[in-house]
């Protein structure tokens, strides 16, 4: 088997490391600037495994920029530039670093599904909802939504929970609940509608919004990539998965879903993660901004 190059697991930059993530290191560059570096760890069931992913990071952090710059329409977003060849920076964080704006995160996970999958399709399971949302009887897995709904969750160092609309009113006011269920549901459908283009499918997927120094909403963090979201090629459930569910069933297959050290993980799924990866860079966007 083809030897993988080497996965960055970790960055070591002359800079203020502000946060060390579970896949993102992140320093200051300035009073209103920070560097954030998309290694290439790989977390699963909210813990981050010791093996990495070669190639991931530069995935999530090009694919990021292309989809910050391609919904900037929709909603203003942290992104200033995507770090590349840009000799002010050490060359092994080129392709995988965005240099954004400063945010105060709203801790909330933005989720927006428009199949009934993973653990909405648990929950539909046990009470008929998903996301405190009332369903039709009678779904199935992987089955088309009637429309997309919106299930926020917390955003914690460990564990997430799931959010009531009540809730989320109570932490953020109603009036930013609004916007953010509003912005949320319009980016999962132009999203949706863009990659249908390329013959996939955007099951659900993951927004993250912070507020800038004028108070106003951005998007932050990382965007439609296949760490925070669910892509399956063709038309609906049941084609190949370009995200790291696979990556997820394989450890489930083991009997592992967190809480204690993790088992080895050959090299033959870590390499058909990286590929699986690479190619979904390139059927979402073609490498529109470069190429990977």
């Amino acid at each position: 088997m083809k030897s993988l190059p080497d996965a960055l697991l970790k960055t070591n930059l002359s800079l203020p490391l502000v946060y060390r993530g579970k896949v993102r290191d992140t320093y200051e560059l300035s009073p209103n600037e920070l560097l954030m570096v998309a290694t290439d760890r790989i977390s699963a069931f909210d813990f981050s495994l010791p093996c990495g992913v070669p190639g991931k990071g530069e995935v999530v952090s090009r694919l990021s920029a292309f989809w910050f710059s391609a919904t900037s329409h929709i909603i203003p977003n942290h992104l200033i530039r995507l770090v590349d060849h840009d000799h002010s920076f050490p060359e092994y964080i080129w392709r995988r670093s965005m240099v954004v704006r400063k945010a105060k995160r709203i801790p909330v996970e933005c989720i927006v599904r428009g199949y009934l999958f993973g653990s909405a399709l648990l929950e539909y399971q046990r009470s008929g909802k998903a996301g405190g949302v009332s369903l039709p009887e009678g779904l199935v897995k992987g089955q088309k939504l009637p429309v997309p709904i919106f299930t926020p969750t917390t955003k914690e160092e460990k564990h997430d929970r799931p959010l009531e609309v009540e809730e989320l009113v109570e932490m953020v006011g109603n009036e930013v609940a609004l916007v953010l269920e509003e912005k949320s549901v319009e980016l999962y459908l132009f999203a949706a509608g863009e990659v249908r283009r390329q013959g996939i499918t955007l099951a659900d997927t993951k927004f993250e919004f912070g507020y800038d120094g004028e108070h106003e909403i951005m998007l932050i963090d990382e965007l439609l990539t296949p760490d925070s979201s669910r892509f399956w090629v063709g038309e609906g459930y049941g084609g190949r998965s370009l995200d790291k569910q696979p990556f997820r069933d394989f450890l489930s297959s083991l009997g592992w879903e967190g809480g204690t050290p993790p088992p080895f993980i050959p090299q033959e799924v870590i390499q058909e993660t990286s590929r699986r990866y690479q190619e979904a860079y390139q059927k979402l966007c073609g490498g529109k901004n470069g190429s990977y």
